[in-house]
């Protein structure tokens, strides 16, 4: 866990006693889902793919545009494919595998993935920064990567499988195009078994967490596991929803051919000890991705301080009618405390959080509502506002934790931290 300065606080601060010693505790806020996975068999790229934008509709030229952090056709991106792709002939730069083959064995050696948990996205470097300095956390690199690929003519969306990944379009001489992931930074066959459990809508990101005040300092916490019944991941997501964290240890692997399995994820942030009488709205993305089946079929709240109030109103949804994805959003609001009384000093470990109970999210939406239209999913449910339960909960312990490079072969259970 990446440790942060805790700035000086006034004594209404909730505290915690370390080895004697009184210091401010972080607030946590975490939304906790049930996700029902299903095998994706994200194709890979074959030979015969072309870089060709005459073939391209307007829906899916967005995706060569630059964005906020995506710096498409920016001189240091266009400095770092010319680089990758120097040894390419003339007409192999228009062969999107040879592209794609050329850029990867570049990054391998120009890009550091750094270690930690990633900072606060508003301080993400962009793509060109990264590419600049040679190295960045996985979301950083994933923005230089899309960056260059969309210079080079590929559609492509950052998003998240359990890692940082890029999905690309591909378009092949004779079979239709497709979507599929491409992460040269953790090579591996596995990657293509994989769902992602968000992808944008349009150019930019989606980002893990997005705190209001704007400026409010955070370390973002995306933590999942993996279990083959949906019971097993019903157990592990009571205890999550009630406790903050997954309370460590190992999950198996699953089994090799599974078409479907179930998922619990913590998706978040932890904040350097906010004062009670200040309120932060969080809001993060829950996996959803329409277009393999796979999505949050419950979800929860928990928040570390039990004095605030919190309230997490139904998931939105926002659709594209060209593209027909779908992008699931979850707003957490979490109240100020002010007058509460101050909590006595509480041990480490010993029970803090309050749990907001469980919404039910439907199996999927219907294609429908005007592009860009932000409507509450049908039927979604909401948890209102948080309910007072026994301080039966402890803090949750684990910063941002990420898979680590996956070998080849079925997928892991865990949600470990990235190791490059």
């Amino acid at each position: 866990m990446v440790k942060r300065s805790m700035a000086a606080l006034s004594a209404l601060v909730l505290v915690v006693v370390v080895g004697g010693t009184a210091q401010a505790a972080p607030l946590k806020v975490r939304a906790i889902t049930l996700v029902e996975s299903k095998a994706p068999g994200w194709p890979a790229v074959p030979e015969d793919a072309v870089i060709d934008k005459g073939r391209l509709s307007a829906g899916k030229k967005a995706f060569l545009a630059s964005a906020r952090g995506i710096p498409a056709g920016s001189p240091a991106v266009k400095k770092a494919l010319s680089a990758a792709i120097r040894g390419l002939k003339a007409g192999e730069k228009a062969q999107a595998a040879k592209v794609l083959a050329a850029i990867e064995e570049w990054s391998v050696k120009a890009l550091v993935e750094e270690r930690g948990a990633p900072s606060c996205p508003p301080s993400w470097k962009d793509g060109a920064a990264v590419l600049k300095a040679g190295k960045g956390n996985g979301f950083e690199l994933v923005r230089a990567l899309t960056a260059m690929l969309r210079t080079a003519g590929i559609p492509a969306r950052p998003s998240f499988n359990g890692s940082p990944v890029a999905c690309i379009f591909v378009t092949p001489v004779k079979d239709p195009p497709f979507w599929t992931v491409w992460d040269p930074i953790r090579p591996s066959g596995s990657i293509r078994l994989m769902p992602l459990l968000w992808l944008p809508l349009r150019a930019g990101e989606i980002s893990p967490v997005t705190t209001e005040p704007k400026g409010t300092p955070c370390v973002p916490v995306i933590e999942g596991r993996r279990y083959a019944t949906r019971e097993e991941a019903e157990k592990v997501f009571a205890g999550v929803k009630a406790s903050g964290d997954f309370g460590g240890g190992e999950t198996p692997p699953l089994a090799a051919g599974l078409s479907a399995w179930w998922e619990v994820w913590a998706i978040g942030a932890d904040y350097d000890p906010v004062e009670p009488s200040r309120a932060l709205t969080v809001t993060v993305p829950l996996p959803f991705l329409k277009e393999t089946g796979s999505g949050t079929r419950e979800h929860g709240v928990w928040v570390s301080d039990p004095a605030r109030t919190v309230v997490a109103g139904r998931p939105e949804s926002e659709t594209d009618q060209e593209l027909g994805g779908l992008v699931l959003t979850l707003k957490i609001k979490v109240g100020a405390a002010a007058g509460a009384p101050v909590p006595p000093a509480t041990p480490v470990g010993a029970a803090v959080g309050p749990a907001v109970p469980a919404a039910k999210l439907p199996a999927a939406r219907p294609e429908g509502g005007p592009s860009g239209n932000a409507t509450p999913v049908p039927d979604a449910g909401a948890s209102g506002p948080a309910t007072k339960s026994p301080a039966d909960a402890k803090p949750s312990v684990p910063a941002a934790k990420l898979p680590a490079a996956r070998p080849e072969g079925p997928p892991s259970g865990n949600a470990t931290p990235v190791a490059r």
